[in-house]
Order: C-alpha cells, then sequence, then structure tokens
C-alpha cells in the first residue's frame, strides 16, 4: 500500500486525472462492488460524468506538454539575452578616405552576449548614398573579431553597417547605415 501511495504522490497530475477518471467510470459500469460501494442509479450517472470529465482533462493537460507537431516544447536555456546594437566606430559618419589601393578597416565596440558580428557594405552614386541608389558589395556574416578589412570598389561614396549575433541566432537592433567616401 505504501509503494501505491508513493506512486500516486509521484505521478504527473495528467496521468493521475486519467487514473482517477477511469476509477470513477468503472464504478459507473459495474455498479455496486462487493457489497461495498452502492452507488445507485444517479451515483452511478453522476460517477460516469465526473469520470469522463477527469479523463478528457487529464488527457487535454497531457497534450498540452506538447507542441501542435507532437513535440516537446523548446526548453529556453536561462534568461533571453536582448542584444545591443554595436558602437560603430570606424570609419567615422562623412569620413573623406584618400588611400589607394582602397583597404578599408571597420571596427566596433564588443557586444555583450554576441558570438558573431555581420557587416553589410554598400557602394553608391557619386551624387550620394540613399536607399534607391546603394548597391550591396558586401553581407559578411560570422565574424568573431570587432574590425573587417575589405578592398572597397572605387572613388565613390560607400555605406556600412554592422549587427550582433547572439548564440541562439537571434539579431541586436540594425543601427542606421554610417557613411563614408574615397575621392581617389
Amino acid at each position: 500500500m505504501g509503494d501505491l501511495v508513493k506512486s500516486a504522490v509521484t505521478a504527473p497530475v495528467p496521468k493521475l486525472f486519467i487514473l482517477g477518471g477511469l476509477i470513477f467510470l468503472g464504478i459507473a459500469v459495474v455498479g455496486r462492488i462487493r457489497d461495498k460501494i452502492d452507488p445507485g442509479k444517479w451515483g452511478r450517472v453522476a460517477s460516469a460524468v465526473l469520470g469522463l470529465i477527469l479523463v478528457v482533462a487529464g488527457l487535454r493537460m497531457q497534450r498540452g506538454a506538447t507542441t501542435s507537431r507532437g513535440r516537446p516544447p523548446a526548453q529556453l536555456k536561462g534568461p533571453t539575452i536582448q542584444l545591443r546594437e554595436p558602437i560603430m566606430l570606424e570609419p567615422a559618419e562623412g569620413a573623406v578616405l584618400a588611400n589607394h589601393p582602397r583597404q578599408t578597416t571597420l571596427r566596433w565596440t564588443p557586444v555583450p552576449g554576441a558570438a558573431s558580428y555581420s557587416v553589410k557594405i554598400e557602394y553608391c552614386e557619386s551624387s550620394g548614398c540613399q536607399d534607391a541608389t546603394a548597391r550591396s558589395l558586401k553581407l559578411v556574416t560570422g565574424l568573431t573579431s570587432t574590425f573587417y578589412t575589405f578592398d572597397f570598389v572605387g572613388a565613390v561614396p560607400g555605406r556600412w553597417r554592422v549587427w550582433a549575433v547572439g548564440a541562439d541566432g537571434r539579431e541586436s537592433p540594425k543601427p542606421r547605415f554610417r557613411e563614408f567616401r574615397y575621392t581617389r
């Protein structure tokens, strides 16, 4: 009897509901049990209703422990970290660069919790950078350092931005583009 009580105390709640519902349904079907339980006509009806409610509730609780596709829900690993956007350092907004070859190094501050960084670089028409006329030059992902060096395309304006990526794939907010210009 002690083992039965111990297993009932440690059993998951949905299984207890189902087991209790089956017991009440058994009473409703069998009726009198060895002259010890005699529920009568209305007692059997009430036992059947209560049994059905408990079984359905237990099954719904048990089904709620899985997703709609039958898999357990993803478990969160600790608190969710909201990544902040990196502070872009170099080249500064509006920087005019004249080096040739046009080797350009982008630098930014590290972000706590970032597993990597992504950088987007665009070049623009000589009149300036607008969203409609900017052309993608590079999208670099998986960077683990806080700088990136590349060769720029020509004596035209360019722009760049960087964002942090967490180990779970979530991205920080993307800052607005920072513009620079090569003169030769």
